[in-house]
């Protein structure tokens, strides 16, 4: 579950802040349950605050900190990967004591054979039988749990904006701790949507675009494309005029760091996880998009697809969850269906829990405008492909609020999606 004890401690250490003293003296936690110095430090902190006002919050703690630049960072670095979470601490805390208890052996295993009096050797044994009977469960607190969902009603989540105003008018912006998934056929424009949103979002919150189809070139081509209005076509055969080269040149001057792209084809969930760990270290992460479901890897050994794409799911959704980010998953639906007929939940490629785990699920469908029907009739009668430059967004599922659907313009040569 933790990629490092300094992640569990960090973890531990930042819900404990995040919750501001409530229920602190119930968790029974310790300094020597940290092996790290600085959240021993923070710890005993915690406690000098406790005792004199029942309280603390994170920036109490860093003003104490201000000779130690170390376990400053660290308690920040903390408070980005558990702050969000003080309801889920009592889960982490059975993991920590666990840790603790297998360092207290070795200490004791070192002293028995050592010189100490009997007494204190005995004391030593008590204090291992303790602590590890202590490990092995950690009783929900109920009045921490209340105390924390009337702190989310209170202060509820940001959401996060898209650049799709008609789907924020459905669902009111993403959230952190969701997994919405955006289904569709193949060639309908998956890739497109995803970065335009990625792209789009990552001028105010922190995106984090991980292809396991694209690479970061390919991806990034139809960000010049999108913003700059250059058409695609023109930028894969490198016939840019000198004023797009200029202006593609500002945009890179001008772009934020936010946006970062993974495009290793051999990552699996877990490198996914360790990405977005190390990545928290240094900024945070509101929004991580995939592309797309079917094919990310995950470890181990599945002789049937749905298996192992139910699994895939299930450790998005987790993801969401852990690190309080929304999840955009890109999925692939079933060519079963006529190509003409709009998608229906029940298509999705290989599985069945994609459905049930996610909290939003947004069916994407080409169709033709009225301009297109005379193109077409000429089209069809050269053996040409059909246009198709509307794309239908249909929200079908939405656990925490509205469903329907609206409909956008491709405009494929810039590899976007416009008002219709």
């Amino acid at each position: 579950m933790f990629d490092s004890v300094f992640e569990l401690e960090a973890r531990v250490i930042g819900a404990v802040v995040g919750g501001g003293g409530v229920a602190f003296k119930d968790f029974d936690l310790r300094e020597e349950d940290f092996s790290f110095p600085s959240f021993c430090k923070i710890f005993l902190i915690l406690n000098e605050l406790y005792e004199k006002q029942r309280q603390f919050d994170v920036f109490a703690v860093e003003y104490l900190l201000r000779d130690d630049v170390q376990a400053r960072q660290d308690l920040w670095v903390a408070y980005e990967m558990g702050g969000m979470f003080p309801h889920l601490v009592s889960g982490w805390l059975g993991f920590l004591y666990q840790r603790a208890s297998e360092r207290l052996v070795l200490q004791v295993s070192r002293l028995l054979q050592s010189g100490e009096s009997v007494e204190d050797k005995m004391q030593l044994v008590d204090d291992l039988r303790e602590r590890v009977v202590r490990s092995q469960f950690v009783l929900p607190d109920l009045k921490f749990d209340l105390q924390t969902t009337l702190d989310d009603i209170l202060n509820p989540k940001r959401a996060l904006k898209t650049p799709f105003p008609k789907l924020d008018d459905l669902l009111v912006g993403l959230r952190g701790g969701r997994l919405y998934t955006f289904g569709a056929r193949p060639a309908v424009g998956k890739t497109l949507v995803g970065m335009q949103l990625a792209w789009g979002m990552s001028k105010v919150h922190s995106v984090l675009f991980a292809s396991w189809e694209m690479s970061k070139h390919e991806l990034l081509k139809r960000v010049f494309a999108q913003e700059l209005s250059i058409r695609l076509d023109d930028i894969e055969q490198s016939n840019l005029s000198s004023v797009d080269k200029q202006r593609i040149q500002g945009l890179i001057v001008s772009a934020e760091e936010r946006l970062l792209i993974s495009d290793d084809p051999n990552m699996d969930v877990d490198g996914l996880r360790r990405f977005i760990v190390n990545a928290r270290k240094t900024r945070s992460v509101d929004v991580v998009v995939v592309d797309y479901l079917q094919i990310i890897n995950i470890k181990g050994r599945f002789q049937d697809k749905r298996v192992k794409t139910d699994a895939i799911t299930v450790a998005l959704k987790r993801i969401a969850r852990e690190f309080d980010v929304a999840v955009v998953a890109l999925a692939q639906l079933n060519r079963g269906a006529k190509e003409d007929d709009y998608p229906v939940m029940s298509d999705f490629k290989e599985s069945s829990q994609i459905e049930q785990e996610s909290d939003v699920i947004v069916l994407m469908h080409r169709k033709e405008g009225e301009g297109d029907k005379v193109e077409n009739f000429e089209r069809e009668a050269k053996g040409l492909k059909l246009v198709k430059n509307l794309m239908v967004l249909d929200v079908a599922k939405n656990r925490h609020g509205a469903t329907g659907s609206f409909i956008m313009t491709v405009l494929g040569h810039y590899s976007r999606l416009g008002v219709h």
